[in-house]
């Protein structure tokens, strides 16, 4: 019997110590009201327990019973490259991954925030659970660590304000980044492709948008909304490349890439000097035709 309780109090303590000792992914508020009478925002944070991470993936699976989800942002997070940047596929899982080269330590710090639009629930229950977690130390090995998660519950018992997400303002431009042209034989059959990433302290970023123009002008309606890695059309690297990323508010940065292998002069502006050849010879011929018929018909007079 003491055995037992000896056993038993040990299973306890040491399930104690590897919860303190691991990282956490925890929804921040974890209860929210049965009914919400304006958007909502629930952000997902992480806690390393004062270890250095690397690296962090995951997936939200969602319930049906969780209110409809507007939009996802990712200002201020911890995670400073996204490999997967937070989005929801199929209306029921968020997933994501993403790494912070050089090492992040801290404790209840930013993700994403999940902004949910106007619902009301009749009935308490779980929103959403985080699943396949994944964090890795900043060791040098990529050790995985411990993870500890929580749930996001709807419980009429609870009663809160909070503030209305669409009052954040911003006016800012994402950060400056620098688009890399590569190529690799793991990814695009050894073509060439362009990698992008950037940082929007305010609202977060939306999306990215790409156009590649020989000419180095902009064509707009040209642009199209692309991920990073993007395979790269012009594969002789003969294009100027313009990438911009939008954040949540619509607000824009610009960056031109400029081609490895530039045309020439001749063979950039070709088609604009056929045109005004062409131009040339039309007039110096309806001038000669003119002018003929001119003299001919003052030699009849």
């Amino acid at each position: 019997m003491k055995i037992l309780i000896t056993t038993i109090c040990l299973t306890f303590v040491l399930s104690l110590a590897n919860s303190a000792n691991a990282s956490s992914l925890e929804f921040n508020p974890e209860k929210i009201p049965s009914q919400y009478n304006s958007e909502l925002a629930v952000a997902v944070r992480i806690s390393t327990d004062g270890k250095y991470i690397n690296a962090v993936r995951g997936k939200i699976m969602l319930t049906e019973q969780s209110p409809k989800i507007k939009e996802i942002r990712d200002a201020n997070s911890a995670v400073s490259f996204w490999i997967e940047r937070p989005s929801l596929q199929d209306n029921k899982i968020i997933s994501f991954s993403g790494t912070m080269p050089g090492g992040f330590v801290g404790q209840d710090t930013e993700l994403f925030t999940i902004i949910f639009e106007t619902y009301q629930q009749t009935a308490d229950g779980v929103v959403s659970v985080i699943e396949d977690s994944e964090i890795l130390l900043n060791d040098g090995r990529g050790t995985t660590d411990r993870v500890t998660v929580n749930q996001l519950i709807i419980s009429q018992a609870v009663n809160f304000d909070t503030v209305n997400p669409n009052t954040i303002t911003d006016n800012i431009s994402p950060e400056v980044f620098s688009p890399q042209v590569s190529r690799s034989t793991e990814l695009f059959n050894n073509q060439w492709f362009i990698v992008f990433d950037t940082q929007d302290k305010q609202s977060g970023i939306s999306h990215y948008e790409i156009q590649e123009t020989t000419n180095g002008k902009i064509r707009e309606g040209a642009w199209l909304t692309v991920t990073s890695p993007y395979l790269l059309t012009d594969q002789q690297l003969q294009s100027y490349i313009y990438v911009i990323a939008v954040d949540n508010q619509g607000n824009e940065r610009v960056i031109k890439v400029f081609p490895r292998n530039p045309l020439s002069w001749f063979a950039v502006h070709r088609s604009e000097i056929v045109v005004t050849i062409i131009l040339i010879a039309s007039v110096i011929v309806t001038y000669f035709v003119t002018n003929n018929l001119h003299k001919k018909n003052d030699h009849n007079v």
